[in-house]
């Protein structure tokens, strides 16, 4: 089971159908796709202010990181390559 970094933002004024987390999946063009959960979180931890200064750019004043978090990475259904399950 493989691990991934998911910043969740709390936006200012939320929409249906707009996205409201930042899934990390590289950083300075090394992937971020751990091990174990404690890999994970030894990241995000060590690069907590990177990481929300990177999600709060994308999201361009329109909302706040509310929280960082370590989740499973999807599963790729081998037929069509999308996500068995979503994040």
């Amino acid at each position: 089971m493989k691990w991934i970094i998911v910043v969740l933002m709390a936006l200012y004024n939320p929409q249906p159908n707009k996205d409201d987390a930042v899934v990390m999946l590289s950083a300075d063009n090394k992937p971020l796709i751990f091990s174990t959960i404690d890999d994970c979180r030894e990241y995000a931890t060590m690069n907590y202010v990177n990481i929300v200064t990177y999600a709060n750019m994308l999201f361009k004043g329109e909302g706040i990181t509310r929280e960082v978090i370590c989740v499973k990475e999807p599963k790729k259904n081998n037929r069509n390559g999308r996500n068995d399950n979503s994040i």
